[in-house]
């Protein structure tokens, strides 16, 4: 992606480079390099203003408030994602604005409230159904694992976990699997099989240099520190070396 980056500018294509860096701040954050990722995003924001395009400028708003989301800044997340809404609204770009609400929804998940992600997700797993994008399909029913687990609703949140993560399988998507299998061991009521998808997530992240995001890190640890008690250091070191 850099060195499209870098070819893009060479050749003076504003909307090459433009697609490059927001593709390159995605990957830096998922990488973990949140610094250099926020200023890619921040560039494109910047130059998709320049050329006074709405378009450009919802999508580089959209990927920049994803990316705050991920890094636990929800305050910012809100507010770029409200305003790349708009401007889909006003191009009226109804999958941009689909979006949008699922991050929007993940962000009230995030600060504790599930109306929003309850009213709003289940009309975006429609709208990208009929869009076709399996990306988003997949990020739609990971995003409804998480709000019904946070219902309480177990068997729900892993029916929905399993089709993400079939989904993504089927993508090849290896940094979005490593993100399944770690969701269908939060719902999971066995926890010699939840250490083991554990361990194999956190091996399929080491090899795609793609550590565990921030925004996820907490509500990480704190499913291993439970894990690990209840099963003692010992088992839960060999199940995860199995995994």
């Amino acid at each position: 992606v850099q060195q499209g980056m870098h070819m893009e500018q060479a050749r003076g294509a504003p909307d090459g480079v433009l697609t490059a860096l927001q593709l390159h701040g995605v990957v830096a954050c998922y990488q973990g390099d949140s610094e250099r990722g926020l200023a890619l995003l921040e560039e494109s924001v910047t130059l998709a203003r320049q050329r006074e395009s709405i378009g450009d400028l919802a999508d580089s708003l959209n990927y920049l408030a994803r990316a705050c989301y991920q890094h636990d800044d929800l305050a910012r997340a809100i507010s770029l994602f409200e305003q790349a809404q708009n401007l889909y609204q006003a191009a009226n770009d109804i999958m941009g604005v689909a979006t949008t609400h699922y991050g929007l929804a993940l962000v009230r998940m995030a600060q504790g409230e599930t109306d929003y992600a309850a009213v709003h997700l289940p009309t975006c797993l429609t709208h990208f159904q009929r869009w076709g994008d399996v990306r988003f399909i997949a990020a739609a029913h990971d995003a409804l694992s998480k709000l019904a687990l946070a219902q309480g609703d177990r068997a729900a949140a892993l029916a929905s976990s399993c089709q993400a993560l079939r989904l993504r399988q089927q993508m090849g998507d290896k940094q979005g699997l490593a993100e399944s299998i770690e969701r269908v061991a939060s719902c999971l009521d066995q926890p010699e099989q939840a250490v083991q998808l554990l361990g194999a997530a956190a091996a399929l992240r080491q090899q795609i240099g793609s550590p565990v995001l921030p925004i996820e890190h907490k509500a990480y640890q704190q499913c291993i520190s439970l894990l690990r008690e209840q099963l003692g250091k010992e088992q839960f070191s060999d199940l995860w070396a199995q995994g």
